[in-house]
């Protein structure tokens, strides 16, 4: 592909991702809850996935979804920021985005729009922050937003992810 093929691509890829994020911010929407399918969709089981930020919720909104599971840090609901994160996006197949909801201690900080993070998760229940990898989505050769014709997700091989390789799409 030439320079004008390869700019196009990329604006049509962060196109898409915005997209997918604000899909996932909308008030009354429950993207982002069904944390369980998609953990069930790692292949090495381990809970560890790799997505995109694509917004922010209200904590106690995501306490209230999550009721039933006595989350600990439902408790210091100040302590904590929820965001959205888009773990993966399809094009060509009528398929929902993987998409979670995630709880961040206040201490980090900010995660930029578009940051990459590091996620574990455990069951029904928000997604539990691992860290920041990279502040925006193609701000690091070694962990970035990768768009294909038929989905797009992180790829990060400083941290051996890949998410056409790791999880079952």
């Amino acid at each position: 592909m030439n320079k004008k093929t390869n700019g196009l691509m990329a604006k049509l890829g962060l196109l898409a991702m915005v997209a997918g994020g604000l899909a996932m911010t909308g008030c009354s929407s429950t993207k982002g809850l069904d944390t369980l399918h998609v953990e069930q969709q790692i292949k090495s089981k381990d809970g560890i996935i790799y997505g995109i930020k694509g917004g922010t919720k209200s904590v106690a909104s995501i306490c209230e979804a999550f009721a039933n599971t006595n989350d600990e840090r439902c408790k210091n609901q100040d302590d904590f920021q929820a965001i959205n994160v888009l773990v993966v996006d399809f094009r060509l197949v009528p398929k929902a985005p993987y998409g979670l909801v995630a709880f961040v201690p206040k201490s980090v900080g900010e995660i930029p729009h578009t940051g990459i993070v590091k996620l574990r998760l455990d069951g029904f229940r928000p997604a539990y922050f691992e860290g920041l990898v990279a502040p925006y989505h193609n701000a690091d050769k070694e962990c970035y937003y990768s768009n294909s014709a038929a989905h797009s997700g992180v790829v990060c091989p400083k941290h051996n992810w890949d998410y056409r390789k790791d999880l079952n799409l």
